[in-house]
Parts: structure tokens; C-alpha cells; sequence
């Protein structure tokens, strides 16, 4: 599993030398998924949701501690679940919420996202760190490496295939989204 590993985080590499975003992402999640302490490819990935695929990325770079998913169609359709998100994580929270797009690519992100932030009341004052992942070509490895890498999901309906065992969190519950992650962040003591 190590030497698959590790040669899912080479084709990674090359993947995203050569500007392929979306081969990048599936391969270092496949490298993820043979060896879930592969911390080389953890970095890659942290790096590559910081940069290509991040939007609101923060300035220094560094990666939030807790990871929550939303579903970019469903943010569309429901745009007061990011706008409870927002009442409840602000910009200096360790938090980064993923709106994660299936089916979408770069493009689409961009020019479909600021109307969410919009939609929401966010798009003209400070909110907390949001980065778009839009995925042209979804596949199931690809959402089970990322259901392993999010804490939460921020959702009205229950979530399906790889998502369905993490903890799902709708507008109305979303003050309980922030106790989890404190408690997920806090130390042990």
C-alpha cells in the first residue's frame, strides 16, 4: 500500500506540474486512500486546496484545522445554509468549509460561486475561510479520500454514499457545528 502510495503522490506531482488540477486531486486522494498516514501526500494535498482549488485561501498559506463539506448545487438552491454557516465562523476561525462541486469545473466555480456569496449576504464583508473544489469528473475513491479528510458536512438532507457516516449539520443546528469543532480542537487534557 506504501509503494502505491507513493506512486500515486509522483503522478500527483506531475499531474499538477502540468496544470491537470483535476488528476492532481484524484490521484494524491487515491494516495491517501492506500496509506492514510502518508503525510507527503497529506502536504500535496493541503497545498493544492490552498492554491488552485482554494478561494478564500488564507494568506499565509496555512491549512485550517477542521474541514466542514457543503454541497455547491445544494448552496445554490439553499443559499441560507451558508449564510447560518457564516453567523457562525468568522474570518480568524480555524475552520474552512469546502463547497465541494461535483460535476463542475473551474469555470462554472467561478462564475456560480460569487452569486452564492451574494445570495447569502456574504459578498461584501469579511467571512470565513471557503475554498471551492469543483470536480469535473467525480469519482467514488476521490469522495471517500475526502469524506475521510472533512469533520462535517453542512447540509439539509441526510448525505449519501461516502458521505453517509459523517456528521451532518443543517441551518438550524449549525451553533452545534461550532461546538464540535471546538471540541475537536481543543487539547487533550
Amino acid at each position: 500500500q506504501r509503494v502505491l502510495a507513493a506512486e500515486a503522490v509522483a503522478e500527483g506531482r506531475a499531474a499538477l506540474a502540468e496544470g491537470d488540477v483535476h488528476r492532481a486531486l484524484t490521484r494524491l486522494v487515491n494516495a491517501v486512500a492506500h496509506d492514510p498516514l502518508a503525510n507527503d501526500a497529506r502536504l500535496v494535498l493541503q497545498e493544492l486546496l490552498n492554491g488552485p482549488l482554494g478561494a478564500g485561501a488564507p494568506a499565509d498559506g496555512a491549512p485550517r484545522a477542521f474541514a466542514v463539506l457543503a454541497f455547491a448545487d445544494e448552496l445554490l438552491e439553499r443559499p441560507e445554509l451558508l449564510g447560518a454557516y457564516c453567523e457562525v465562523f468568522g474570518p480568524a476561525d480555524d475552520v474552512t468549509l469546502i463547497i465541494y462541486a461535483p460535476g463542475w469545473d473551474a469555470e462554472q466555480a467561478g462564475t456560480r460561486l460569487p452569486a452564492l456569496l451574494t445570495a447569502a449576504g456574504r459578498a461584501d464583508r469579511p467571512g470565513p475561510d471557503i475554498r471551492a473544489m469543483p470536480v469535473a469528473h467525480p469519482d467514488p475513491v476521490q469522495e471517500e479520500g475526502l469524506a475521510r479528510a472533512v469533520r462535517a458536512v453542512l447540509t439539509e438532507t441526510r448525505p449519501q454514499d461516502a458521505f453517509a457516516g459523517v456528521p451532518a449539520f443543517t441551518a438550524a443546528t449549525a451553533p452545534q457545528l461550532r461546538v464540535l469543532a471546538d471540541l475537536l480542537r481543543a487539547p487533550a487534557a
